[in-house]
């Protein structure tokens, strides 16, 4: 890996769009830290994924960690990658493109919630949602690799809109 060493210029320079675009306040020290590793890493990264030449799904994105338009977690071993369907981790793009989770739930929130948002809306626990969709009470769609469930509105038992398979 390519060591990079930075002057108090453009360390100064990073700390000024961290602090404006990022809204971190970063002492010295850490901002020359992060700065060195985030140029270190940019050059060794092929040619193509630095000037935006690269396929969608393997393009870099600079900044801070980001994280998944779905799931939003933020794996540092795994990266966020920018997909036709926006920023996804590898997870869920795989469960997309094999059908698992439907294409329209990266534009669509309304339609889908998660565990989570069950748990809040109904003032339960994710242990009873578990046991609502062991007993077919509820429809989820889980990311093999993950274990992360969504729950489709068209999916639900007493929607009239519901598709059956």
């Amino acid at each position: 890996m390519k060591e990079v060493r930075l002057g108090r210029k453009a360390v100064e320079e990073f700390r000024r769009i961290a602090r404006a675009d990022w809204g971190l306040d970063l002492p010295y020290a850490e901002a020359k830290k992060v700065a060195e590793r985030f140029l270190a890493r940019l050059a060794n990264l092929p040619a193509d994924a630095r000037d935006g030449s690269a396929p969608p799904g393997e393009r870099f994105v600079p900044g801070p960690p980001a994280e998944c338009g779905l799931c939003r977690t933020a794996r540092r071993s795994e990266p966020v990658s920018i997909t036709e369907h926006g920023p996804l981790c590898a997870a869920c793009a795989e469960a997309i493109a094999d059908g698992t989770l439907p294409a329209y739930v990266t534009r669509d929130r309304n339609r889908w919630c998660t565990t989570g948002d069950l748990c809040a809306h109904m003032k339960t626990t994710p242990a009873r949602i578990a046991a609502l969709v062991r007993h077919g009470r509820l429809v989820a769609r889980t990311v093999r690799r993950t274990g992360f469930r969504i729950y489709v509105a068209e999916d639900q038992p007493g929607n009239p809109e519901r598709k059956t398979k």
